[in-house]
């Protein structure tokens, strides 16, 4: 059985959400990591889920963005060990597999492709010290 420590279990949680930020901006904020031919060819792609208006609909962006601001809360939870908090972060998870397909091709530069791997990875070993380490105990109720 591994042994973690409440503050290695809360850094593990934290730095999921900032590797997780940290690929959201990398390319944003250095486009030049990715080719512009390839930029043209994305902003040009025709996403069977875009209306013709080319603003997403909003069902598309209020679905992610009530389960991101659960899984938010969820993260919260998990580094005060709250019990709700295990619930919340696996059902959040599991229920953003699917949106994620749903949203279509995606374009990542390697260095952001690798900070969010890094991200789901450091998620899902919190998760799994959550629910399968003695640090599990402290998430019952007394």
């Amino acid at each position: 059985m591994i042994t973690v420590s409440p503050s290695l279990f809360r850094a593990l949680v934290l730095s999921s959400w900032l590797a997780s930020l940290a690929a959201a901006l990398l390319d944003v904020l250095w486009p030049s990591l990715l080719p512009p031919s390839w930029l043209a060819l994305y902003e040009s792609a025709e996403l069977p889920w875009m209306p013709a208006s080319g603003e997403p609909p909003v069902l598309m962006l209020a679905l992610p963005g009530a389960l991101l601001l659960a899984l938010v809360a969820a993260a919260v939870a998990l580094c005060r060990f709250q019990p709700w908090g295990r619930r919340v972060s696996l059902w959040g998870t599991l229920l953003m597999l699917p949106l994620a397909a749903w949203l279509g091709p995606l374009m990542m530069s390697g260095p952001a492709l690798a900070l969010l791997e890094l991200s789901g990875m450091l998620w899902g070993a919190a998760l799994a010290l959550a629910y399968a380490s003695p640090l599990a105990t402290r998430f019952r109720r007394t």
